[in-house]
């Protein structure tokens, strides 16, 4: 600094308090809405392998936390994806980022370059000030590396839904204390007492909204009502739990390949959760699962077997722990959480049919033959298979033919 001129580079660092019993849902934020964001390609992404090719995915990013990702497309610097995700927004200023990831086998995976989308530019509300329906046409977003500048596009939809506004358990306790000091109040000007002197301090806020109403009135729904609207945003609150040992407990909505939901280490002693998340469910009556997963390691996905898991319909999780705190068993005693959820409706016109659990077939598939394989032993042969995976996950094993590098199986599988 000189004469008022210059510039001041500041650092800062944050450690969070773990501050016992207090709920999870302690800096939850209700969603106005969620944004579905299709992933249709990329193209000439940047390629920091020194030998082969990235094997990169497409994760969304709102304010800087990971919301939800693509799979994995191996070996390319053009994947194309198809993938339509979902994700809860809480307010029009969040800041949204599509990042290309490559996927490391044993270090963190490494951006191959982002790019940040504007939600006050994509959102619209009607002449009240509430957020409405609202579809994107396709853009192209330029991928740009921290230090080796802009390497490819991705190309993408956008949609915006507005949620329902339904009452949540503050708003009702925000009520019942309106309530309790409105009696109070009736109560002390029929015996002719001043609230001046009647020894009770009233907060400035209380003293402010004792007698307001909301500006922006929300629905008081029963469950049956609620869960007749078939997509809707899950809001999950985790307090804490019996654990077995050591481990991660994971949420995966609607067999996703990645949780929506992840806990700290968790173990015998360090019982306590604490947090609250949320999730978009398309399909809740007919096609919509859950899955408790208690995992050894961290940021496991779908396919690695847990210590103790269970899958449920979604529905089912809802009406048990609706606005209450449940506890629920994942496989035996021996594993339990203490879990409460809501359900808010989301209002869209309808689902796309791509996006439908249920919009799927029977794949059939032919291994015929090979010719020409690589030699794998010393006699100058080989003893070939193939296996077939779905999702990273093996569903398929030829037999093995002896001898040979132009084998022929001609075996069906599906």
């Amino acid at each position: 600094m000189h004469k008022g001129l210059g510039e001041v580079k500041l650092a800062c660092s944050w450690s969070s308090v773990e501050i016992s019993g207090i709920g999870g849902s302690i800096g939850y934020t209700e969603p106005i809405g969620v944004l579905r964001v299709e992933i249709e390609k990329a193209v000439g992404l940047l390629n920091l392998e020194k030998i082969g090719v990235v094997d990169p995915y497409v994760r969304i990013l709102i304010n800087g936390i990971q919301r939800a990702r693509t799979l994995t497309q191996e070996s390319t610097v053009d994947p194309v994806y198809n993938e339509a995700i979902y994700v809860p927004i809480s307010s029009p200023n969040q800041r949204v980022t599509i990042e290309a990831m490559d996927v490391e086998r044993s270090t963190p995976d490494r951006t191959l370059g982002s790019f940040q989308v504007r939600l006050n530019e994509i959102i619209d509300f009607d002449e009240t000030g509430e957020p409405i329906q609202t579809v994107v046409e396709s853009k192209k977003g330029t991928v740009v590396h921290p230090k080796r500048g802009a390497h490819g596009f991705i190309k993408y939809n956008m949609a915006f839904f507005p949620t329902l506004p339904v009452v949540s358990p503050e708003d009702i306790k925000e009520q019942q204390q309106k309530a309790a000091a409105r009696a109070k109040a009736e109560a002390d000007a029929a015996a002719g007492i001043d609230p001046r002197e009647s020894g009770v301090k009233r907060s400035k806020t209380l003293q402010e909204t004792d007698f307001e109403e909301d500006t922006k009135p929300k629905i008081d729904l029963p469950l049956e009502r609620l869960t007749e609207y078939d997509s809707g945003v899950c809001v999950f609150s985790v307090m804490d739990g019996i654990f077995p040992k050591e481990g991660y407990l994971q949420v995966f909505f609607d067999k996703n390949g990645y949780p929506a939901f992840e806990s700290k280490l968790v173990s015998q002693r360090r019982n306590r959760v604490n947090l609250t998340a949320d999730c978009m469910v398309k399909e809740l009556n007919k096609y919509s699962t859950v899955t408790l997963k208690f995992a050894a390691n961290k940021h496991a996905d779908i396919t690695k077997p847990g210590i103790k898991e269970i899958t449920i319909p979604t529905k089912d999780l809802i009406q048990n722990s609706y606005m209450k705190p449940t506890v629920m068993k994942i496989g035996d005693d021996s594993c339990k959480i203490k879990v409460m959820t809501r359900w808010i409706p989301v209002l869209m016109d309808s689902l796309p049919p791509a996006d439908s659990i249920g919009n799927s077939g029977k794949l059939s598939l032919r291994i015929v033959r090979a010719n020409n394989l690589p030699v794998g032993d010393s006699n100058g042969k080989s003893d070939p298979f193939v296996k077939v995976y779905l999702n990273g996950k093996e569903e398929f094993k030829s037999k093995t033919i002896k001898k040979t590098l132009d084998p022929e199986w001609n075996e069906e599988c599906s």
